[in-house]
């Protein structure tokens, strides 16, 4: 098991996807990735935690946290998220 190069929990905030996004691309830097690859991570970074924050908890997300992860698996960046809001299929 690989150790993830980004660990962080933050508010159930669409304002905190700025906070994340600064912190994987800071986390990033060492590994030199892609223009492309990084726009990639960028994009799928906003859209499952803007949809997180705005499906998952009913519309009273304050409360709540999301944790991200982000591990680099050979030649795989992987972005993990977890929250503690209502499933989605």
């Amino acid at each position: 098991s690989t150790e993830p190069i980004l660990r962080r929990r933050v508010p159930a905030r669409i304002d905190q996807v700025e906070v994340l996004r600064q912190a994987m691309l800071g986390a990033l830097t060492p590994f030199e990735p892609s223009p492309r690859a990084v726009y990639r991570l960028e994009l799928v970074l906003e859209e499952v935690f803007v949809n997180i924050v705005r499906h998952a908890f009913g519309g009273d997300a304050a409360a709540h946290a999301v944790d991200v992860s982000l591990t680099v698996d050979g030649a795989h960046w992987v972005l993990a998220f977890e929250d503690d809001g209502r499933a989605f299929d």
